[in-house]
């Protein structure tokens, strides 16, 4: 690598070349002559190494900086993000009869037209099997009666007041509830599935850490790969608890 004497002060700022000075014999130090003779007249020496020093200072930094290079933290929170969308999921499936918006679709004849029972009344779910409507106008009751007894003839139907009307859901039936099941424990695979690769994932970017960027060494790798495993275990056991929890609270409802 070429080496650049750079001098600061005196008359003004020159580079000198240490190919344009007569070179001293190989071993003296033509080096160190050319900075006695800058300091010599006063000036000041600053010897720029070139892109080598920065390039190792970068490594350095990177070295030193490798500790917040991978966060555990990081990965538990993506693997409790799975066991949140897997209760979102199971809740949606299971509730699906009760939710509000569900009977807000109904389609009700008034006025000539096809309305939104949302449009005309005010829906409340009470519990598992019972829905109040409200009804803004006694005029539009009977109708919403009629369009409420054409969504599902199971539904028992009783009047309360001139606006109101409770709407009492039949039970589920067993066979109801195994095909639910059914249905929610592919969420609970999903999830789990989801902590499992996310483990898989941290365990890769360790090996990048360790054997490309060299940031982390063996012993580290190890520590961080065995908190990582814990997680998984710790969060896939969560699955299947928040999931049975689940199951039980919709088998009493």
């Amino acid at each position: 690598m070429r080496k650049v004497l750079k001098v600061i002060g005196g008359d003004g700022d020159a580079a000198f070349s240490a190919a344009d000075a007569p070179r001293a014999p190989r071993g003296v130090g033509g080096k160190a002559q050319g900075l006695q003779r800058a300091r010599a007249r006063g000036l000041v020496v600053r010897e720029e190494e070139g892109e080598e020093e920065d390039e190792e200072d970068e490594r350095e930094g990177r070295r030193n900086g490798a500790a917040e290079v991978f966060s555990v933290a990081a990965y538990e929170a993506d693997m409790k993000a799975a066991i949140d969308k897997m209760v979102q999921d199971i809740s949606a499936l299971l509730v699906h009869r009760e939710r509000a918006e569900h009977f807000e679709r109904i389609p009700v004849s008034a006025g000539g037209e096809k309305r939104r029972l949302s449009d005309l009344a005010q829906v409340v779910v009470r519990g598992a099997s019972t829905v109040h409507v409200h009804v803004f106008s006694e005029a539009n009751l009977s109708k919403v009666m009629s369009a409420l007894r054409a969504a599902d003839s199971k539904w028992t139907l009783q009047q309360e007041g001139n606006t109101a009307v409770r709407l009492q859901l039949p039970k589920v039936t067993s066979e109801m509830r195994e095909e639910l099941k059914t249905k929610a424990r592919v969420f609970l695979v999903t999830a789990k599935s989801a902590v499992r690769n996310m483990r898989q994932a941290g365990r890769s970017h360790l090996h990048k850490l360790q054997f490309k960027s060299r940031s982390i060494d063996d012993v580290k790798r190890r520590e961080l790969d065995a908190s990582l495993t814990t997680l998984m275990e710790t969060y896939v056991a969560k699955c299947d608890k928040v999931f049975n929890e689940k199951m039980q609270q919709f088998l009493l409802s």
